[in-house]
Formats: structure tokens, C-alpha cells, sequence
């Protein structure tokens, strides 16, 4: 699994806030996948920075009430 810094993260936010597919983004950012990009979307409208900095694990996600 192919780790992105938490810029390329926001970039991919901020772009497809601005409309651009998340299939665009991924090929313009060197994304693996558009989903990854929409799990992104996902993360940081539920859980804000928090849900897309590195310290969000698989358990954080798959367990969201801990």
C-alpha cells in the first residue's frame, strides 16, 4: 500500500472541492486510485486534519468510536 504525505492529501481535497473528478486527481497527483482519493474526501469530512494525518490508523477507521 502506497503511503501519500499530507500535502498530496489536501491537494486532492482542495481540487475535488473544486470540482475536478477524483479519477483526474489521482492520474494528476500520482495516486495509485481515484477511490483513495474519495476515502480521503470521506476521512476529512467526518473527522477533519485528524482523519487524513498519519497517526489515522486502520483500527481509527475501521472502529471509528474509539
Amino acid at each position: 500500500m502506497a503511503k501519500y504525505n499530507i500535502k498530496t492529501k489536501i491537494e486532492a481535497i482542495r481540487l475535488y472541492k473544486n470540482g475536478i473528478g477524483s479519477t483526474t486527481i489521482a492520474k494528476r497527483l500520482g495516486i495509485f486510485k481515484g477511490h483513495t482519493v474519495l476515502n480521503w474526501i470521506r476521512l476529512w469530512n467526518k473527522h477533519g486534519l485528524k482523519g487524513i494525518t498519519k497517526s489515522n490508523t486502520l483500527q481509527d477507521t475501521l472502529h471509528p468510536s474509539k
